[in-house]
């Protein structure tokens, strides 16, 4: 069994850990903040109208200067949204989204910057993804597809959790496939608890009564990461992969998504949480009904928490001195 994955998260009265999360001045006033920011990065940043399956790499891998291949079958929501919680991860663990940093990596990951790095570990995903849904291009990324990337980095099966509803309670499935009740009454209370612990959030969304979003149709869903919560006002922050800070949405069919890319002078898109102006520039706030599930608020209201999933990369692959010295801290707080 995999030791990291029985560290479930705990109801709140009983979390201790990472009393730091909530970062010294922010600018919301009472926002937990996430230890270890998730990037805002944009699912359609290489998807492009004029793109067809000549474009897809051939060999199928990851580059960083592939063409315009992306979502030629369906939105990669989903594996932009873990990639954003890959980029927070990184920080602890080197190699999980900086591929210069794995072991035995050769001369073609050095000096390259932070929009080649997405456009990188974008593809990684969603090729595997692809290939283990039998795809031959790229695909939304779920669990399995993210165990296996960690396992590619150099590291040990990683924690994921998975939350969801089942006979009135909310029940955990951890990575050994585990179910149990969760302990929490609410998705509020476990996105909480997530943020607080030393976890990445990644959150589940399916239409609900939102009939205005472009992905709320029969079936479809919406992925988004988290990075703070406000839980007495019933409010969380989250990385939405579907829009940048030029726009977002995708109404109008590929040509708003291509007018929407970052470029190579942009910065990296991962906000000073003590500016106002820097967390509305890359993160969006939305405010839940009082069942801690629907979006009570903003371009998504209506829509509905279907899932949650909390991702630790575990100890024991190529981890810097500073990580270690990182995990050292942790464990002595626990």
């Amino acid at each position: 069994m995999n030791t990291r994955s029985t560290t479930s998260l705990r109801p709140l009265a009983s979390i201790a850990l990472l009393a730091a999360a909530g970062l010294a001045g922010a600018a919301h006033a009472g926002v937990t903040w996430s230890s270890q920011l998730p990037a805002d990065f944009y699912q359609h940043q290489k998807s492009d109208p004029k793109a067809d399956g000549t474009w897809i790499p051939n060999p199928l891998k990851p580059a960083y200067d592939s063409k315009n291949w992306w979502e030629q079958k369906g939105g990669w929501c989903g594996t932009t949204a873990w990639v954003n919680a890959i980029y927070a991860q990184e920080a602890r663990f080197n190699g999980v989204f900086d591929n210069s940093k794995r072991k035995g990596a050769d001369a073609s990951h050095k000096g390259k910057g932070w929009l080649d790095r997405f456009n990188y570990a974008n593809e990684d995903l969603a090729i595997i993804a692809g290939k283990n849904y039998g795809g031959t291009d790229g695909a939304v990324a779920w669990r399995d597809d993210i165990v296996t990337y960690t396992k590619n980095a150099g590291y040990a099966k990683p924690a994921i959790d998975t939350y969801y509803t089942g006979g009135g309670k909310i029940k955990v499935k951890d990575a050994d496939d585990n179910v149990k009740d969760s302990g929490f009454s609410t998705f509020l209370s476990v996105f909480n608890a997530g943020i607080k612990s030393n976890r990445s959030v990644v959150v589940h969304i399916k239409a609900g009564t939102n009939t205005t979003a472009w992905w709320c149709k029969s079936n479809s869903f919406h992925v988004i990461t988290g990075a703070g919560v406000d839980f007495a006002n019933n409010s969380i922050i989250y990385a939405d992969p579907d829009d940048t800070f030029h726009g977002g949405g995708w109404d109008t069919g590929y040509q708003a998504a291509f007018d929407h890319r970052y470029t190579d002078t942009d910065a990296l898109p991962v906000p000073d949480v003590t500016k106002q102006a820097s967390i509305d520039k890359y993160y969006s706030t939305v405010k839940l009904a009082a069942d801690g599930l629907t979006f009570d608020s903003g371009p998504y209201k209506g829509a509905v928490i279907s899932q949650i999933f909390t991702y630790a990369v575990p100890s024991g692959g190529p981890i810097s001195l500073a990580s270690i010295g990182v995990l050292a801290a942790l464990r002595r707080r626990r």
